[in-house]
């Protein structure tokens, strides 16, 4: 509510009433006018800050999260429920143990420990088992943040490489196929990219030049 200076301003302030009995019997009325101006602007301010911190999150693109010393979820971005499939505030104080497999959770937890006990930054690849039963290959880097009172927090950014993996894979596959083609014929076979750099040599062209492959790959004649 708001009261009136002398001068006729309004400020916010915090009334308590308090009835009493006088000495007849009658009730009297004790009033206490606190004026809480100060209050209202270090909570409008704080208000502001965390809106503003709260926009910024939730303008990059990948999910990030924060998690306190007890491993629970303080802050996350919009991009880190979304990955989650669920919204802020059923993640909020929940902790990794609330939603992934014990045996993944003990993984994220041991992590998130590493970076309180030594206050390095961590990057590590996570299997992370979505909400749909599809597993993710997770790229997370974790860092310490310490406030001014001392309390730590764990500040994560995930990136999502399971598509990346999945084509390192294939390129792999498709590599140890062209091997065995090239180790497979009869002739003696290379390949060239157009600069005529070896790219790929037959096993048996290394022995006829004297090197092996991983010194004539990216070489020419």
């Amino acid at each position: 509510s708001y009261a009136r200076r002398r001068d006729a301003t309004e400020f916010p302030a915090e009334i308590i009433v308090t009835l009493v009995a006088d000495g007849e019997g009658g009730p009297l009325v004790f009033a206490v006018v606190r004026d809480i101006t100060e209050r209202k602007r270090t909570e409008s301010a704080r208000r502001e800050a965390t809106d503003f911190l709260t926009n910024v999150t939730n303008a990059i693109p990948d999910p990030v999260f924060v998690k306190d010393e007890q491993h629970r979820w303080v802050l996350l971005n919009d991009a880190y429920c979304n990955f989650m499939q669920h919204r802020r505030e059923e993640l909020i104080g929940k902790s990794d143990y609330d939603f992934f497999p014990t045996q993944e959770a003990d993984v994220f937890w041991k992590r998130d420990q590493i970076v309180l006990d030594t206050r390095l930054e961590n990057v590590n690849e996570e299997n992370f088992t979505a909400a749909d039963g599809s597993t993710r290959i997770l790229l997370p880097k974790k860092s310490l943040y310490a406030s001014p009172s001392g309390e730590k927090y764990i500040v994560g950014v995930i990136s999502d490489i399971t598509e990346r993996k999945k084509a390192e894979e294939e390129l792999r596959e498709r590599d140890e196929q062209l091997q065995s083609i090239l180790d497979n014929s009869s002739a003696m076979v290379y390949v060239k990219d157009k600069e005529g750099r070896y790219l790929k040599v037959k096993r048996k062209f290394e022995a006829l030049c004297g090197a092996g492959h991983r010194q004539l790959a990216g070489k020419t004649d």
